[in-house]
Protein backbone atom coordinates (compact mmCIF):
# COMPACT_ATOMS: atom_id res chain seq x y z
CA UNK A 1 0.00 0.00 0.00
CA UNK A 2 2.52 2.37 1.12
CA UNK A 3 4.75 1.66 -2.09
CA UNK A 4 1.49 1.73 -4.22
CA UNK A 5 1.22 5.83 -3.00
CA UNK A 6 4.43 6.32 -3.09
CA UNK A 7 4.96 5.47 -6.68
CA UNK A 8 1.70 7.22 -7.46
CA UNK A 9 3.13 10.24 -5.69
CA UNK A 10 6.69 10.23 -7.78
CA UNK A 11 4.71 10.16 -11.00
CA UNK A 12 2.62 13.00 -10.26
CA UNK A 13 6.06 15.17 -8.91
CA UNK A 14 8.43 13.74 -11.90
CA UNK A 15 5.52 15.40 -14.22
CA UNK A 16 5.32 19.09 -12.66
CA UNK A 17 9.55 19.34 -12.44
CA UNK A 18 8.99 21.33 -15.60
CA UNK A 19 6.53 23.83 -13.91
CA UNK A 20 8.18 23.71 -10.39
CA UNK A 21 11.34 25.49 -12.67
CA UNK A 22 9.13 28.17 -13.13
CA UNK A 23 7.55 28.82 -9.41
CA UNK A 24 9.78 31.84 -8.78
CA UNK A 25 9.10 33.79 -12.30
CA UNK A 26 5.10 33.11 -11.33
CA UNK A 27 5.65 34.22 -7.68
CA UNK A 28 6.87 37.53 -9.04
CA UNK A 29 4.35 37.84 -11.94
CA UNK A 30 1.93 37.61 -9.90
CA UNK A 31 3.67 40.25 -7.30
CA UNK A 32 4.08 42.26 -9.82
CA UNK A 33 0.05 42.14 -10.55
CA UNK A 34 -0.61 43.72 -7.50
CA UNK A 35 -1.81 47.28 -7.31
CA UNK A 36 1.12 49.95 -6.41
CA UNK A 37 4.01 47.47 -7.43
CA UNK A 38 6.70 48.11 -9.49
CA UNK A 39 9.42 45.62 -10.55
CA UNK A 40 11.71 46.04 -7.79
CA UNK A 41 8.66 45.39 -5.59
CA UNK A 42 7.90 42.18 -7.33
CA UNK A 43 11.01 40.83 -7.41
CA UNK A 44 12.38 41.44 -3.70
CA UNK A 45 12.04 38.41 -1.24
CA UNK A 46 10.67 38.16 1.74
CA UNK A 47 13.32 36.91 4.37
CA UNK A 48 12.66 34.82 7.73
CA UNK A 49 12.67 36.80 10.95
CA UNK A 50 14.89 35.32 13.64
CA UNK A 51 14.00 36.36 16.71
CA UNK A 52 15.29 35.82 19.99
CA UNK A 53 11.81 35.38 21.73
CA UNK A 54 8.31 35.98 21.18
CA UNK A 55 5.64 36.98 24.50
CA UNK A 56 2.66 37.82 24.79
CA UNK A 57 2.19 41.95 24.96
CA UNK A 58 1.16 44.40 27.89
CA UNK A 59 -1.29 47.26 26.94
CA UNK A 60 0.74 49.93 26.25
CA UNK A 61 2.53 47.90 23.36
CA UNK A 62 -0.79 46.86 22.11
CA UNK A 63 -2.00 50.41 21.90
CA UNK A 64 1.36 51.96 20.35
CA UNK A 65 1.38 48.69 17.71
CA UNK A 66 -2.20 50.20 16.85
CA UNK A 67 -0.59 53.42 16.70
CA UNK A 68 1.94 52.37 14.77
CA UNK A 69 -0.14 50.76 12.26
CA UNK A 70 -3.19 53.09 12.12
CA UNK A 71 -0.78 56.56 11.64
CA UNK A 72 0.59 54.53 8.89
CA UNK A 73 -2.70 53.85 6.94
CA UNK A 74 -3.99 57.74 7.62
CA UNK A 75 -0.36 58.89 6.13
CA UNK A 76 -0.81 56.36 2.73
CA UNK A 77 -4.43 57.63 2.38
CA UNK A 78 -3.52 61.05 2.82
CA UNK A 79 -0.56 61.17 0.07
CA UNK A 80 -2.99 58.52 -2.36
CA UNK A 81 -0.49 55.73 -1.87
CA UNK A 82 -1.51 51.79 -3.51
CA UNK A 83 0.48 49.66 -1.48
CA UNK A 84 -1.11 46.86 -0.81
CA UNK A 85 1.26 44.59 1.59
CA UNK A 86 -1.25 43.23 3.91
CA UNK A 87 0.35 42.89 6.86
CA UNK A 88 3.24 45.28 8.17
CA UNK A 89 5.62 45.47 11.36
CA UNK A 90 5.95 48.04 13.15
CA UNK A 91 7.39 48.93 16.79
CA UNK A 92 6.86 48.90 20.06
CA UNK A 93 8.07 49.60 23.61
CA UNK A 94 10.53 47.37 24.98
CA UNK A 95 9.37 45.31 28.32
CA UNK A 96 10.73 43.35 31.04
CA UNK A 97 11.10 40.88 29.47
CA UNK A 98 12.99 42.38 26.08
CA UNK A 99 16.39 41.39 25.76
CA UNK A 100 17.18 42.68 22.05
CA UNK A 101 17.12 46.05 20.54
CA UNK A 102 13.89 45.73 18.60
CA UNK A 103 10.38 44.51 19.48
CA UNK A 104 7.68 44.38 17.32
CA UNK A 105 4.29 43.48 16.21
CA UNK A 106 2.23 42.68 13.30
CA UNK A 107 -0.28 45.33 11.88
CA UNK A 108 -3.17 44.06 9.60
CA UNK A 109 -3.78 46.78 7.20
CA UNK A 110 -7.00 45.58 5.96
CA UNK A 111 -8.66 45.58 9.35
CA UNK A 112 -7.20 47.68 11.25
CA UNK A 113 -6.00 46.57 14.10
CA UNK A 114 -2.83 43.90 15.63
CA UNK A 115 -2.43 40.49 14.32
CA UNK A 116 -2.83 38.64 17.59
CA UNK A 117 -1.05 39.36 20.96
CA UNK A 118 2.54 38.68 20.08
CA UNK A 119 5.75 40.72 20.44
CA UNK A 120 8.81 39.72 18.47
CA UNK A 121 12.02 40.13 19.98
CA UNK A 122 14.96 40.94 17.38
CA UNK A 123 18.81 41.35 18.20
CA UNK A 124 18.43 44.84 15.98
CA UNK A 125 15.63 46.18 14.11
CA UNK A 126 15.92 45.33 10.06
CA UNK A 127 15.83 47.93 7.31
CA UNK A 128 12.61 49.78 6.36
CA UNK A 129 10.80 48.48 4.12
CA UNK A 130 12.01 44.78 4.47
CA UNK A 131 9.56 41.64 3.98
CA UNK A 132 9.82 39.44 6.66
CA UNK A 133 8.48 36.25 7.25
CA UNK A 134 6.89 35.75 10.89
CA UNK A 135 5.67 32.24 11.60
CA UNK A 136 2.74 31.98 8.99
CA UNK A 137 2.76 35.93 8.49
CA UNK A 138 4.82 37.91 5.81
CA UNK A 139 4.70 41.50 6.90
CA UNK A 140 6.53 44.72 5.32
CA UNK A 141 9.01 46.70 8.37
CA UNK A 142 7.65 49.98 9.23
CA UNK A 143 9.09 50.79 11.98
CA UNK A 144 7.34 53.72 14.02
CA UNK A 145 4.97 54.17 10.80
CA UNK A 146 6.23 57.43 10.65
CA UNK A 147 9.58 56.56 8.60
CA UNK A 148 8.27 55.97 5.79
Amino acid sequence: MKTALLSALLIVFSGCADSLENLSEEIYTARLRQPGRNFEEAIEPAVQAYYLQKYGADAEQRLQATKAGQRLLKDRIAVGSRRSERYVAVDVPKSSLSKGDAQIMLFDTQTASVVGNEVYDLRKAPDLTTRLIFDTYSAEYVGTGKEL
